[in-house]
């Protein structure tokens, strides 16, 4: 079954207590729709997963995503950096984290983008009408992910909050998410 175009299917927990949840898992299948930056939108394959732990899940591969959700935010000489654990990483300028996703976004969007203009972007990235942000929740992934692991393999498919909704959960009632062992995910049938 489809809603505007992404397929939606139920989650059953297996060795639950009937547990289910509708979820958006991609386009139909056999519908396929690139994105920019080089990524795809397929759907995820119907079959039995195990939830990985909960995680920040950051990837070089979106630029917003670099920065795990909650990471403090900093200025220093003019650059940005974000804090993991005890480590502060640059985010901006020629050699920050975040400008080099931005390059790699746009080389594999094929868009050309000097090094100045990726690093003035990436720094962009980090103010909101003018202030920097110091904690960072935007984050594609949102807040919490978990991989969906087949056969004991953690997998390239994942169950995630996304930002925005993440932000609005944050400044109303509490998100509690039961952890569970096995998962089914299936389109169209049941358990």
């Amino acid at each position: 079954m489809t809603a505007e175009g992404v397929t939606v299917g139920t989650i059953y927990v297996l060795h639950g207590h009937g547990e289910k949840y509708e979820m958006a898992g991609g386009p139909p299948p056999g519908n396929r729709q690139a994105g920019p930056g080089g990524h795809v939108a397929d759907f995820t394959p119907p079959g039995e997963y195990t939830l990985d732990h909960a995680e920040h899940h950051t990837t070089a591969n979106w630029p917003l995503s670099v920065v795990p959700w909650g990471a403090h935010i900093r200025l220093t000489e003019g650059d940005v950096e974000y804090q993991v654990g005890q480590t502060w990483i640059l985010a901006t300028g020629p050699r920050g984290t975040v400008t080099r996703a931005m390059q790699l976004f746009a080389q594999r969007t094929n868009v050309q983008i000097a090094p100045e203009d990726a690093a003035r972007e990436a720094r962009r990235l980090f103010f909101q009408r003018g202030s920097l942000i110091t904690v960072w929740t935007y984050n594609d992934f949102g807040k919490w992910s978990w991989n969906l692991k087949r056969d004991g393999h953690r997998s390239a498919y994942y169950i995630h909050t996304t930002a925005r909704r993440a932000r609005v959960a944050s400044r109303s009632a509490t998100i509690r998410i039961r952890t569970v062992a096995w998962l089914r995910a299936h389109p169209t049938s049941r358990p």
